[in-house]
C-alpha cells in the first residue's frame, strides 16, 4: 500500500507530465481554445490558480462563442473564482452565455409539455453537445442553489433531466443533485 503522500507525488508528476503535453501542442497551436483551456485546467489542478486563469482568459478571448470554453471557464470560477458578486455575475454570464450558445447551435426545438409546465423550449442537441447541455444546466442549477435560488436551479434540474437520453447523461444528473434539497425530484 501507498501512503496518501505517494499517491499525490505520483497524480502531481501525471498532472505535469499532462501540461507539458499540452504547452508542447500549444506551441503549434497558439490559438487553440481547447488547448489553452486543458492547460488552465491543468495549472489549477497543480495549485497555480492565477496561471490557470490566465489561460481560461486566452481561450474565452480566442473562442468567445465556443460554448465548451465557456463551460468550463465557469466550471474552473465555480471552484477557483471566490465568493465576491462580481465573479459569481461573471459566473452567471458564463453559465448562461453557454447555454444560449448551445441553444443557437440547434436548429430544432420541442416545447416542453411536462406537468412543470416551464413555459420554454428546449434545443434537441445531439452527441457531445447534448452531454454539455446536460452538464451545463446540471452545473448551473448547483450554482443557483448554492446562491440560494432553488426556484431556479429547479428549472435547470428539471431541463438537465430533459435533455439527459442516456442512462449515463441521467447518472450525471441524479449523482450531482443527490446531496442537496433538490436530490428527490425535480
Amino acid at each position: 500500500l501507498r501512503t496518501f503522500e505517494e499517491v499525490e507525488a505520483v497524480s502531481q508528476d501525471l498532472h505535469l507530465q499532462s501540461l507539458r503535453t499540452f504547452e508542447d501542442a500549444l506551441e503549434s497551436n497558439p490559438t487553440d481554445a481547447m488547448l489553452l483551456v486543458r492547460c488552465g485546467q491543468g495549472y489549477a489542478k497543480i495549485g497555480e490558480e492565477e496561471r490557470a486563469r490566465a489561460y481560461f482568459t486566452l481561450a474565452q478571448n480566442m473562442a468567445p462563442e465556443d460554448p465548451y470554453v465557456m463551460y468550463k471557464s465557469a466550471r474552473f470560477l465555480t471552484e477557483y473564482g471566490g465568493s465576491g458578486k462580481d465573479v459569481k455575475d461573471q459566473i452567471e454570464e458564463m453559465f448562461l452565455t453557454t447555454l444560449d450558445l448551445l441553444h443557437d447551435a440547434s436548429s430544432s426545438h420541442y416545447s416542453s409539455s411536462s406537468g412543470d409546465n416551464m413555459g420554454e423550449s428546449i434545443s434537441i442537441v445531439e452527441g457531445q453537445d447534448r452531454i454539455l447541455l446536460v452538464k451545463a444546466y446540471t452545473n448551473y442549477g448547483l450554482f443557483l442553489l448554492n446562491g440560494g435560488n432553488e426556484g431556479e436551479a429547479r428549472q435547470c434540474k428539471a431541463k438537465a433531466e430533459k435533455v439527459a437520453i442516456t442512462s449515463s447523461d441521467k447518472e450525471y444528473v441524479q449523482e450531482k443533485y443527490s446531496r442537496t434539497s433538490l436530490a428527490d425530484g425535480p
